[in-house]
């Protein structure tokens, strides 16, 4: 016993030891910026860079008295500050002292000379961070505009060779796009692309883009109002409302929106299946769709200091019914000879009742230590009826009647702590989630077989994260530890168990160079099956097509490398990715019947791919450009029902934002898009695209009124076109909606703020599944 005391003894001096040693080499630099009248300066930049050979170091922005600081720097180092500002002179200095005061000068320019700004971007220790605050983004009308101008991102929700981010705002998981939608882009800090995320934010998460909006002071009631028409071809609308009131400590909020959407689908479809004999489908189908939902999330959050506070937020979404109906043509040829001629009337309708999620949070601090925890209940179901009528020439009618009902239900928690030192820091969590699915399907002729199914799934995965600075490179290193307990039940009471325990590290290296920073990195993710895909059910489609999910799926495990470099306004980024068990579409014969295909899911031993992209955004007056481009490459040989085929053609994006600020409040934006043909798995996109939106803007009353007038897809070229190639089955699509629309949007908002809400989430993998 007097062992073990000594030894506990020995450790709590040997950890008090190491961080004496790092607070006896640590150093503040701290200060203010002004301008000339002696005015304090909000969202200056300030870079801290040594004074040998001016690389940089650290990276700052002035708070709204136009205070800094640098934290536990080395005490022997010599350095400078620079510091910029739009509208002000770049100054540098040599620091001597602290508190500093730094004075910056207006800087005047005429309006017909050709200015190209300061850095828009930067590359932090994680990834690539543009400046909303003090440019021309945060004048715009909404957060998806400005997300549409971020360098690096494809129509604001897409990352080439990573697909759709998981976005998180003020460190809180978005889940319900409304509340990027609701954001007011003056309230926008700064917006961060994350290729390469941590251990913290899950295996399955392989891009991140992180918001984060200013600290908003005072108090009072607040609001945001807005009504958008869009018309063409179907008429849509959304009107929202939000508000926020603030008494001392207490924050109370609400976001509420109704939407109504009316969308046209056509589409041509052929379908070749392989068997003794040929059978061809052509297929030319409309589709209209109606849905309405109702949303809204009610919140409040309450510090009890500086250092501590909590909250809780509890979003409920009433869907009213959806409508789906289609009408269809199919001509069907078996060897090349006529064989049949289908008339198809389908109704589907989708009914749910009330989606609820509730999360609540924590946040503390207490000296170097950082610690928090999320707790999260989400619960909903939905439930589908299908008639299909269809009309044969030379065979019997046939009426199938489906009806399918999901319930999910999910628990999730998760607690960390992170202590902070001089140069090092540690971050140790663990993330536990409780999921249970119930999902049946039945067909009252029993075409298809029915069924019942039943999914249990705990999840507990443990992470550190250790982060330390090498000379003036910034060297992180992660660890998680993924355990799971998965059961699957079917209607014949047999189980699948798809339990296991899998390791993801993760490392990254981020060096500041004089004008350049570069960060590289190597992680281990995975992407798990959906539960649809999971599913051991056959859905009816028409009488030559059914569907199924394959319940022996394994989880995909990929590895990747990625480097970003930026140099002032310029960024570049390289990833290379090795999909091992790829998912991919794969085809059937339903069990004997070889006129049936039956479409589901298979994996392959690998799927590597390569992804290149550059981006520029440059300042020229009142002429503000963002052009990324990017080419991804995969290499694939898989087999088809022509023997092995190879899937390598590399596919090329462009987009192109321009916003012209005219003064007087007009502003106008012209934001093109264009996709080359290529292939994208098993897939071939065999048709270009491109896209032409035009929009003009006047803001009224000091900005608090916006009307705004648009068109979107003006040209009408959002035309896709894709071959899918399986084992013994080769489809052809061409698709195309009604997408060509012009939008009338008013906006309002008087005492605008942003919520204080610091929740992240928990369980965010199974909601995504989910």
């Amino acid at each position: 016993m007097n062992m073990r005391c000594k030894m506990l003894r020995l450790y709590v001096m040997m950890f008090f030891a190491v961080q004496s040693a790092d607070n006896c080499h640590a150093k503040d630099i701290f200060g203010k910026v002004v301008n000339s009248q002696g005015s304090p300066l909000e969202y200056a930049n300030i870079a801290l860079l040594s004074r040998n050979d001016s690389a940089f170091i650290k990276g700052e922005m002035t708070d709204s008295v136009g205070a800094f600081v640098f934290g536990h720097l080395d005490g022997s180092g010599d350095w400078l500050l620079k510091v910029s500002m739009l509208g002000y002179q770049d100054t540098c200095l040599v620091f001597s002292q602290s508190p500093c005061v730094i004075q910056l000068k207006e800087s005047h320019y005429s309006l017909k000379e050709v200015v190209v700004k300061g850095n828009v971007f930067r590359q932090t220790s994680t990834g690539i961070k543009t400046m909303v605050a003090g440019t021309s983004l945060g004048s715009l009308s909404s957060a998806d505009e400005v997300l549409a101008h971020v360098p690096g991102l494809f129509k604001g929700y897409q990352i080439a060779g990573k697909g759709t981010p998981v976005f998180y705002l003020n460190g809180r998981r978005v889940y319900n796009s409304n509340d990027i939608e609701n954001l007011s882009p003056d309230m926008i800090k700064d917006i961060e692309v994350v290729r390469n995320p941590g251990v913290s934010y899950g295996a399955d998460i392989k891009s991140v883009v992180l918001i984060t909006t200013k600290r908003k002071q005072g108090d009072g009631l607040g609001m945001y109002l807005r009504s958008s028409y869009y018309g063409w071809t179907n008429s849509d609308f959304v009107e929202q409302a939000n508000w926020n009131y603030r008494h001392r400590n207490l924050d109370v909020f609400g976001n509420h929106s109704f939407v109504s959407q009316d969308t046209e689908v056509h589409s041509e479809i052929t379908q070749i299946l392989h068997s003794d004999r040929m059978w061809e489908q052509r297929n030319f189908q409309k589709s209209q769709i109606y849905a309405r939902v109702f949303k809204n999330t009610f919140g409040a959050n309450y510090n009890f200091d500086d250092k501590n506070s909590a909250g809780i937020k509890y979003s409920v979404d009433f869907p009213l019914n959806t409508i789906d109906t289609s009408v269809m043509e199919s001509f069907v040829d078996v060897d090349g000879k006529p064989y049949d001629e289908l008339g198809n009337l389908n109704e589907s309708r989708n009914t749910s009742p009330a989606r609820h999620h509730v999360n609540a949070y924590y946040r503390g601090h207490y000296g170097k230590f950082t610690f928090g925890t999320d707790l999260d209940f989400l619960r909903n179901k939905r439930s589908s009826s299908t008639i299909y009528s269809e009309q044969s020439d030379n065979y019997q009618d046939r009426i199938v009647n489906t009806e399918s009902n999901v319930t999910n239900m999910m628990f999730a928690s998760k607690v960390f702590s992170e202590l902070s030192l001089a140069k090092w820091s540690l971050v140790l969590g663990v993330d536990y989630s409780r999921t249970h699915r119930e999902s049946d399907y039945r067909n009252a002729e029993q075409i298809v077989s029915s069924s019942n199914e039943e999914a249990r799934e705990k999840h507990l995965a443990p992470y550190m994260d250790v982060r330390w600075s090498v000379g003036n490179c910034q060297v992180s290193g992660g660890l998680r530890y993924e355990m799971a307990w998965v059961d699957y039940m079917s209607e014949d009471n047999s189980v699948l168990d798809r339990s296991y325990r899998n390791v993801y590290p993760n490392i990254s290296a981020y060096l500041p160079l004089k004008n350049v920073g570069i960060l590289a990195g190597y992680s281990i993710k995975d992407r798990k099956p959906s539960y649809s895909m999971l599913r051991n059910e056959v859905t009816y489609g028409n009488r030559f097509t059914y569907q199924a999910g394959n319940p022996y799926l394994e989880s995909e495990k990929i590895h990747e490398i990625s480097l970003s470099l930026v140099y002032k306004w310029m960024q570049f980024a390289l990833g290379y990715t090795d999909r091992r068990d790829a998912i991919l579409y794969s085809s059937d014969f339903y069990e004997e019947d070889k006129s049936i295909a039956l479409i589901s899911f298979d994996n392959i031993p690998s799927l590597k791919s390569m992804t290149g992209t550059v981006a520029v955004s440059p300042t020229f007056g009142l002429w503000s450009p963002t052009l990324t481009l990017a080419v991804s490459k995969q290499w694939l040989a898989t087999d088809t029902q022509y023997g092995t085929e190879r899937f390598n053609q590399p596919i090329f994006m462009c987009s192109f934002s321009n916003i012209f600020d005219f003064g007087k409040g007009w502003k106008a934006f012209v934001d093109m898009l264009f996709t080359s043909k290529g292939d994208n798995e098993n897939c071939h996109l065999s048709r270009a695209t491109f896209g032409l939106d035009l929009r003009i803007y006047k803001y009224l009353m000091d900005n608090r009124l916006s009307l705004s007038f648009g068109i979107t897809n003006l040209l009408d070229t959002q035309k896709s076109g894709n071959v899918l190639h399986m084992c013994n089955l080769k489809t052809t699509q061409i698709e195309w909606k009604d997408m060509r629309e012009a939008s009338l949007t008013l906006t309002y908002r008087f005492n605008s703020s942003k919520d204080r809400y610091k929740g992240t989430g928990a369980g965010k993998q199974e909601q995504q599944r989910l």
